[in-house]
């Protein structure tokens, strides 16, 4: 009957109960995700007391409700040096040994000198959750539940380059019922990874902040490591020869990526060719800047952008584009022409750069001070009117043409333009317009050929 009878012999006794070693402390199991060993002992003991009353014994049945506490069991670990390939995943040999036998406990493990953006697998699943990685000490924390005296094993990291790199880790064990810890076991292990090596065919290499890449020959994309404190590449403040011969970016990969780039950037990391494409999903981000007079201008409302030199950018998928920087302001802006664009500069004393040998739409153009010829390429305005200046310009109705000798203005014959000084290499033209329309001055740079014609 698995009854107990205790003879009280008059007083009250005390009983103990032993629970079985390394099982957890719940009765039964409370989810799917957070399974807890089921004690089933604990679900079926009742207390039964009685007193003899008068000559009668009188019982009372009454369940117990017990919980044992579970304790989180210590662990070690014997990790080994390991050599690797960069961008590829390597298993980390630990040698953890738990006591733990019916799977109440995960591992948490802390590993430091990976370098930022690591990407760790656990039975070749990519984890982005339950990491966090503090840069200044290079040390992250894998607390994910999945990970457990059963799994870990299968456990790989993906970085970059390295040689004899010192990984210092630490192991402990967190019991899922109830979240208590065991003590850390600590350890550390060399890890080499192979650089990778560009090829003449087409290659996908894993951004190297360091050492670089080089894409060589091919149509070759670059990928990056997990981004885990959300803090994106800005590839305006890296060297400009970090990246070359790079044709794809993909920001697809191993969790959402912000990045941030200029002309100047694109020009350095590409080909001959001076196109590069961005890959992008939800969550991902391009942010582009000015650089100078090395100026972006979007083609139309497509997801083609162009500078002033002839580089393309083209942003694929469902990432933003920002491009907040390289838009009109009420300030002092330098901005791109293409020809493609209509293009209010708002106030500020703007100046806009055509771009290779087009000419200049003025019906496409407000608020502009200065038109630069000078940047790229040989241009020929045409013929220009009273209208064109009147139209592009704000209330001040003046605009300056930068250029060179391979740049020509014709002035309209007979529009009434007047021919004035010459001031600081600059020659002023003047047009009244008619009496009742007011004065439009063009202030053209001496080295452009001008004709009134």
């Amino acid at each position: 009957t698995n009854r107990w009878a205790i003879d009280t012999e008059g007083g009250v006794p005390r009983i103990w109960l032993e629970a079985p070693q390394n099982v957890g402390g719940l009765t039964s199991q409370d989810s799917a995700d957070t399974p807890v060993p089921d004690w089933e002992l604990l679900d079926t003991i009742e207390l039964e007391t009685g007193v003899t009353d008068m000559g009668v014994q009188v019982f009372q049945t009454q369940p117990v409700s017990l919980r044992i506490d579970a304790v989180a069991d210590p662990v070690s670990l014997t990790p080994q040096n390991l050599v690797g390939d960069a961008h590829q995943p390597l298993s980390l040999v630990l040698n953890v040994h738990d006591q733990d036998t019916d799977g109440s406990e995960h591992l948490e493990l802390t590993l430091k000198g990976l370098g930022p953006d690591a990407v760790f697998h656990l039975n070749d699943e990519e984890l982005l959750e339950n990491v966090t990685y503090d840069a200044d000490t290079d040390t992250y924390v894998i607390a994910d539940p999945a990970i457990t005296m059963q799994t870990v094993d299968t456990f790989s990291v993906m970085q970059t380059q390295m040689e004899n790199q010192t990984i210092d880790v630490s192991v402990r064990s967190i019991e899922k019922s109830n979240g208590d810890t065991s003590d850390p076991a600590d350890g550390s292990f060399t890890l080499t990874l192979r650089p990778e090596v560009s090829s003449s065919g087409d290659d996908v290499l894993l951004f190297d902040r360091i050492q670089g890449n080089d894409g060589a020959a091919g149509d070759d994309t670059l990928v990056f490591g997990t981004d885990w404190n959300d803090e994106g590449i800005d590839f305006t403040a890296l060297d400009d020869n970090l990246v070359q011969n790079m044709e794809t970016l993909d920001l697809t990969r191993h969790g959402d990526h912000a990045v941030t780039l200029n002309s100047t950037d694109v020009e350095s990391m590409t080909d001959d060719r001076n196109a590069l494409s961005i890959e992008t999903d939800a969550g991902d981000s391009v942010v582009l800047k000015n650089d100078g007079d090395d100026v972006w201008a979007q083609q139309g409302s497509s997801n083609v952008y162009e500078d002033v030199n002839g580089a393309v950018l083209t942003v694929n998928g469902a990432g933003t584009v920002d491009t907040t920087a390289i838009e009109p302001t009420a300030g002092d802006d330098v901005l791109g022409y293409n020809g493609t664009n209509d293009i209010d500069a708002e106030a500020g004393d703007d100046r806009l750069i055509v771009f290779g040998d087009l000419p200049v739409d003025f019906t496409k153009i407000q608020n502009v001070e200065a038109l630069d010829l000078s940047v790229k390429g040989d241009h020929d305005l045409g013929e220009v009117t009273y209208a064109d200046i009147f139209g592009a310009t704000d209330d001040n109705h003046t605009l300056t043409i930068l250029g060179d000798s391979g740049d020509s203005v014709t002035l309209k014959a007979g529009d009434g333009w007047a021919k004035g000084s010459d001031e600081s290499g600059f020659t002023t033209y003047t047009n009244d317009g008619g009496a009742a329309d007011p004065t439009v001055t063009v202030k053209v740079d001496d080295d452009v050929n001008v004709t009134v014609a």
